[in-house]
């Protein structure tokens, strides 16, 4: 038996989409957690900084992305955010956040989603394994240490997130190290190197809903 969540939201990039593995996540947290109505306004290729393709701080500009009713928020950004070599950036408590850097458009992101559903449970997952040059860069390596056009690693970005959720007070799903996908393994649960097949997508939406049923205190 589900949560009976009435509305539930996903923010991310293609590996939140529908387009790999048989239908991706979405349908199966939706059965799992007994999701009534379940937006999906994740898109291929996009990140969360200002300044990438298709980004979530200009995609939440247009009120119809966003749901005053929803209970759950799931936002999966950040592995493009290295890919496409957005700067980190960092917190400024007493300034205007720099949305041209991933912490910025993160804490506005997290603000702008809890001003329109103040009582929604945000839920952020983090960056999967992924094997795979960045933009503008020749090395073909594990992302975790293969430097970004600016310097980076998906390492970098991923602190950025842990930061900022116990700076914001939402939870974290470490999706890195539950999912337990990695280069030995890959071919059965990445195997482009960066997407989930079906398998993988049947271990994700596992440890999503295993997670939110604890967020929620539910033993369904």
């Amino acid at each position: 038996m589900g949560i009976k969540i009435k509305t539930a939201v996903i923010y991310g990039d293609s590996i939140s989409t529908a387009d790999f593995g048989n239908g991706g996540y979405g349908k199966l947290i939706k059965e799992k957690l007994g999701i009534e109505t379940l937006y999906n306004h994740a898109i291929s290729a996009s990140a969360m900084t200002d300044g990438t393709p298709n980004n979530l701080i200009r995609l939440l500009d247009d009120e119809a992305n966003l749901h005053s009713d929803a209970e759950l928020v799931i936002i999966w950004h950040g592995t493009n955010d290295w890919y496409w070599g957005a700067p980190i950036g960092e917190y400024h408590e007493n300034g205007r956040q720099d949305e041209n850097t991933f912490i910025g458009a993160l804490v506005n992101s997290v603000l702008r989603i809890r001003k329109c559903a103040p009582t929604a449970k945000i839920v952020y997952l983090t960056p999967l394994w992924r094997y795979q040059n960045p933009d503008r860069c020749d090395k073909v390596a594990e992302a975790w240490t293969n430097k970004n056009a600016v310097g980076l690693t998906l390492c970098d970005y991923y602190n950025a997130i842990i930061d900022m959720s116990r700076l914001m007070c939402f939870p974290v799903i470490d999706m890195r190290t539950w999912t337990n996908f990695n280069r030995s393994n890959h071919s059965i649960y990445q195997p482009d190197l960066v997407h989930p097949s079906e398998e993988g997508y049947k271990i994700i939406a596992d440890i999503i809903c295993g997670h939110i049923k604890n967020f929620y205190n539910c033993d369904c």
